[in-house]
């Protein structure tokens, strides 16, 4: 998912619960107060969940603890909703001091602290719930060692390439779906990313890319695919969505319909790569699965969704597979889509464009990459959904298809792939919320709420 985009909403300040583990011992850090016990806690400005630099910085700051965050545990609202509440799960770095009146308490033990506030409590106990997800699910950043770990890989694969670190990386991000690193060198800014095993293809699908298209994909430095580790350059450039000329836009899309229609026919080669199958036909297979497991996971929840919706929902399978076969007609050929493209679009400084964090990416209708783009979901971007801007957006991005279809036919497609492009995203999040730990799902679930709505809402629900 877009990893330049909040998932969540924010308030004004966010109360943070910290717990610390060593690197060392595997203890937790505990203060003491008589027989009471109490975590860390900090208060911050809001920022992203997903971003660990600041709570990095205020845990140094505030305790002199030399931490990387491990996992985000939670958030919840506080009454008024004036506040966000959070835990997370960090590491403890040599370097660090251990605070005054504080403890490092085994493991083991830690569940025997009397602590004497509510919201540590349920920090303790949502950590000890971590411990014991299914060990495949689990982020291997989110498990002591892996910082030094990866650093030591980066200072190799820099001095293969004869680039010397300048400074001490900093964690930029750390959640269910990747962890950022960047890294100052010698040639400037370099970073480091991690994804999750069922996302490692991302490796292999930029570095062909970028042999095929290397004006829009640059090659990564480094890569190790089995542990879905990525070293790229600094892309550099401006966010397409804050760019308020539309004509940049027009030329964004028009290039990626056009590297799509070079690689309809290469579809065989990118699954084999490990891209994942989301073909019409396919589709059709994931709509029943989707629809029973979403109104389970979602029904009746304040944040899910209403029975009505659900109801709805119950109702659409077979309209959604004649959907699917009705875009087949048009036999606009299956092709590379991105599936997140809408925030991952950078415009550079020498006028071309950079198409990034390829996470999603996977064979299926190419018409879906507009789903994120001309009528963007979570992105405040330049133009505010006008719908001016969303046909100018169609018709650039059309135009190269016209070697297939007659304009009106591609435009007629286009319509028909709308719902469909939605239903996608949607298919794209339980992929996403079945191959994660449990406990972290409520990371993502907005994203596939979110979709769900939206193809209700095209579906006339």
């Amino acid at each position: 998912m877009n990893e330049t985009q909040p998932l969540i909403e924010q308030d004004e300040f966010v109360e943070v619960v910290a717990i610390v583990t060593s690197g060392l011992d595997g203890g937790v850090l505990i203060s003491r107060d008589g027989d009471n016990g109490g975590l860390p806690h900090l208060r911050l400005s809001r920022s992203d969940f997903r971003s660990a630099s600041p709570l990095n910085k205020a845990m140094a700051e505030k305790f002199g603890l030399t931490t990387t965050v491990l996992s985000p545990l939670f958030q919840r609202m506080s009454e008024g909703r004036q506040l966000n509440l959070r835990a997370y799960s960090f590491e403890q770095h040599a370097g660090g001091v251990r605070p005054d009146g504080s403890d490092w308490v085994l493991v083991d033990e830690v569940n025997d602290v009397a602590l004497s506030s509510q919201i540590d409590r349920q920090a303790r106990d949502a950590w000890l719930a971590s411990q014991n997800s299914e060990a495949a699910q689990r982020c291997p950043w989110g498990v002591p060692g892996w910082w030094d770990e990866a650093v030591h890989w980066i200072d190799e694969e820099l001095g293969r390439l004869d680039i010397t670190r300048t400074g001490s990386p900093v964690q930029l991000r750390a959640w269910s779906l990747s962890a950022i690193i960047r890294i100052p060198t010698s040639v400037g800014q370099v970073f480091f990313k991690a994804v999750p095993a069922f996302m490692s293809h991302e490796g292999a699908a930029m570095a062909a890319l970028s042999e095929a298209h290397p004006s829009m994909v640059p090659p990564p430095l480094a890569a190790d695919g089995p542990r879905g580790w990525l070293l790229m350059p600094d892309f550099r450039g401006n966010f397409l969505g804050r760019v308020p000329d539309v004509g940049r836009w027009e030329e964004a899309v028009s290039i990626h319909a056009r590297m799509q229609l070079e690689q309809s026919g290469r579809a065989r080669s990118w699954l084999d790569l490990g891209c994942p199958d989301r073909t019409l036909g396919r589709m059709v297979d994931l709509v029943d699965p989707l629809i029973t497991v979403s109104a389970g996971m979602l029904a009746g929840r304040p944040d899910g969704l209403s029975d009505e919706e659900t109801e709805a929902l119950l109702g659409l399978s077979m309209r959604l597979k004649f959907m699917c076969a009705q875009l087949a007609d048009f036999n606009i050929p299956h092709s590379l889509v991105h599936g997140d493209l809408g925030g991952n679009i950078l415009v550079k400084d020498d006028g071309g464009f950079v198409f990034f964090d390829w996470t999603d990416v996977c064979i299926s209708h190419p018409f879906f990459d507009m789903a994120t783009l001309a009528n963007t979901v979570f992105d405040d971007n330049a133009f505010q959904g006008d719908e001016a801007v969303g046909l100018r957006l169609r018709d650039a991005y059309l135009k190269p298809w016209s070697q297939h279809q007659p304009m009106e036919r591609l435009i007629q497609a286009y319509e028909a792939a709308r719902p469909l492009g939605a239903l996608h995203q949607a298919m794209t999040y339980m992929w996403i919320l079945n191959n994660i730990a449990e406990d972290a799902r409520w990371q993502l679930e907005g994203g596939l709420r979110q979709w769900l709505k939206i193809v209700l809402t095209l579906c006339g629900g």
